[in-house]
């Protein structure tokens, strides 16, 4: 990551900050990122906007979660339901290192798994980040986008 960079996370919570990620991106689906978006507001999830220098990089959504990997034993997971960087900050390390901290930011809770659901086209991402396949893939976002769900044990 360049060195100059210093991201900081800002939980959101007023509906203007759910407007200001909607229109901030110029290389989502326009259509996509308003769906996405009015799920995310309708949700219990975390959502923070990823702020540099004051201007908004990306957003994710978080949430705990109780999963059953097997029949009958469950254990507690961290769903990563969305991680976004916008175009004209990507290929700097920001993604890498916002998932490292929000990896971090759980290690001394009693998740013991990281689970996303990922676009086929930045699964690469993921894998690239210590996760593997867990699930075949299916079809979302309205029947029109693939999505690949991997996952990163912690303990």
């Amino acid at each position: 990551m360049d060195k100059y960079i210093k991201t900081n996370y800002h939980r959101i919570s007023k509906d203007y900050e759910y407007e200001l990620i909607q229109s901030k991106n110029k290389s989502l689906n326009k259509q996509l990122i308003i769906e996405m978006v009015n799920d995310l507001r309708k949700s219990n999830y975390e959502t923070y906007m990823i702020l540099c220098d004051y201007d908004i990089i990306g957003f994710f959504t978080l949430c705990i979660d109780n999963y059953e990997f097997v029949p009958k034993i469950q254990c507690n997971v961290l769903k990563i339901i969305c991680l976004y960087i916008y175009e004209p900050y990507r290929l700097r390390g920001i993604g890498t290192e916002v998932l490292n901290d929000i990896i971090w930011s759980i290690k001394n809770t009693d998740c013991n798994c990281v689970l996303v659901n990922s676009f086929v086209d930045s699964a690469m991402f993921f894998l690239k980040n210590g996760f593997d396949f867990y699930k075949r893939s299916y079809m979302d976002y309205k029947n029109k986008y693939n999505i690949i769900t991997l996952y990163k044990k912690l303990k």
